[in-house]
């Protein structure tokens, strides 16, 4: 990818971020009816107007110049390196692939954290107040393990924090804020990445209020560039909170009841184990809701695997929503993701790749996890306003 591919997809992904937490911001708003939300929620309207067209001038530029085949500027179909479960988004550094790879992490960490003393620190957060200040070398943290009953924040000004520990089962981060609690969706979040650049490996992340208690965050990212790997996220309803930028998740494990992996960063979940729990009696299981709203955002989910028990895995969340899917993952019965339809009528995009399912071409990264354009629909419409 050229330097200049380079900026225009870092542009559009700053300006997609932008979009996305104006919009987070508008919904705080709901159902308000003072004179100062009234006003606060035009403003932010009107920024995100103006954001939105800016977004789309910079969308018709680059369209421009990659249209005239100038060779040094031409994109290549698939802003991937590999095929299928070897593949990893372009953007992915080399030290996160080596960090991508299986056995035990060859790390020296620069912290350790222990609950029974026999580390650095006690906690977490303890450990994340001994971190440089926008870093650009990677700052380690081993966890020990055991059950951290801490609500965790990875800060802004916390860069490149490489965070790994003794397994998701056996290193686990746990809470239960809940929106009972008359806590909005994003404060729930038991663990919350900010900081760019984040790395985290063998860890678990919990959310245990329940399904009774609604909106319950185990892991919120808006981390740009950040990896998960071999890491497990339990809760019930919104789990995974993909919130804004670009995220890569391999050999993870995602459970919940409704919409658990949702937002709108641009993400792949690649090899990931994703399980539905029962919900309550008058509730539907919901694997994704995608939140894109403006079209030309560069937000968008990507799954390479099926969910199990098979079920109705998507629903739109904002008129521009999208997703892929593929019938690839890690043992898991049943059909791909990509045999179900949107839930509801609306004119979202919701593409299938990958192996053994028809229609579909084959499995790798989809252009717009880097800031491109979606691939075609692979079958024709079914529905009023639908594609998929």
């Amino acid at each position: 990818m050229s330097n200049f591919q380079r900026a225009v997809d870092d542009l559009k992904t700053w300006l997609s971020a932008v979009l996305t937490y104006q919009d987070t911001c508008l919904d705080g708003f709901e159902n308000t009816t003072t004179d100062a939300a009234q006003s606060m929620s035009k403003a932010l309207k009107s920024a995100s107007e103006l954001t939105a067209n800016i977004l789309a001038i910079v969308d018709e530029f680059s369209n421009t110049i990659g249209s005239m085949n100038i060779p040094f500027m031409s994109r290549r179909l698939l802003e991937a390196d590999g095929e299928g479960e070897a593949a990893v988004p372009e953007w992915v550094s080399a030290g996160k692939r080596r960090l991508l790879q299986a056995g035990p992490p060859q790390l020296k960490p620069n912290v350790t954290v222990a609950q029974d003393g026999s580390g650095d620190f006690k906690t977490i957060m303890e450990a994340l107040a001994t971190v440089p200040k926008k870093s650009e070398e990677a700052f380690v943290i081993y966890v020990k393990e055991g059950v951290y009953s801490e609500y965790v924040t990875v800060d802004r000004d916390l860069t490149n924090v490489v965070m790994y520990g003794d397994g998701p089962m056996k290193t686990r981060v746990t809470g239960n804020r809940n929106f009972r609690q008359n806590i909005t969706t994003k404060d729930t979040a038991t663990f919350t990445v900010v900081g760019n650049g984040f790395f985290g490996r063998d860890l678990g992340f919990e959310n245990s209020a329940g399904a009774e208690n609604h909106q319950a965050v185990a892991l919120r990212v808006q981390s740009d560039l950040s990896v998960f790997y071999q890491c497990q996220f339990d809760g019930y309803q919104d789990t995974l909170y993909t919130h804004a930028y670009r995220q890569f998740y391999r050999d993870c494990t995602v459970t919940g009841t409704i919409d658990f992996i949702f937002g709108n960063a641009q993400v792949v979940l690649q090899n990931c184990l994703i399980l539905v729990r029962r919900p309550l009696d008058n509730q539907q299981n919901i694997v994704t809701a995608q939140g894109r709203k403006e079209k030309r955002s560069a937000g968008g989910s990507s799954c390479t695997t099926a969910p199990s028990p098979p079920t109705p895995a998507s629903r739109p969340s904002r008129p521009g929503s999208r997703r892929t899917s593929a019938g690839r993952g890690r043992s898991i019965p049943g059909p791909s993701t990509s045999s179900a339809s949107w839930t509801t009528s609306s004119t979202p995009w919701a593409g299938c790749r990958g192996s053994g399912t028809t229609g579909c071409a084959p499995a790798s990264t989809p252009r717009w996890t880097t800031g491109g354009l979606a691939p075609t629909p692979a079958r024709a419409p079914r529905g009023r306003g639908s594609r998929r």
